[in-house]
């Protein structure tokens, strides 16, 4: 069983809420059609954009919860 998942398993049995889980890769390409960039370089961008969409859906959650409480 792959690292990631044993690792979404472990974040899901506390009850928590798995966001995003995403796996990028070194030596294979992450994006077929970047093909001509670096592959380090594309898993880097990946990671920013995916750290950003992150962030939103941390926004909208703890929007939701605030207005829970009311």
């Amino acid at each position: 069983m792959a690292f990631q998942v044993i690792l979404e398993q472990k974040i899901l049995k506390q009850q928590a809420k798995l966001i995003n889980s995403v796996s990028y890769w070194l030596l294979r390409p992450n994006d077929e059609s970047r093909l001509d960039e670096s592959n380090v370089e594309v898993a880097k961008d990946m990671a920013h954009t995916l750290g950003k969409q992150t962030a939103k859906a941390l926004l909208a959650l703890a929007v939701e919860v605030s207005m829970e409480t009311l």
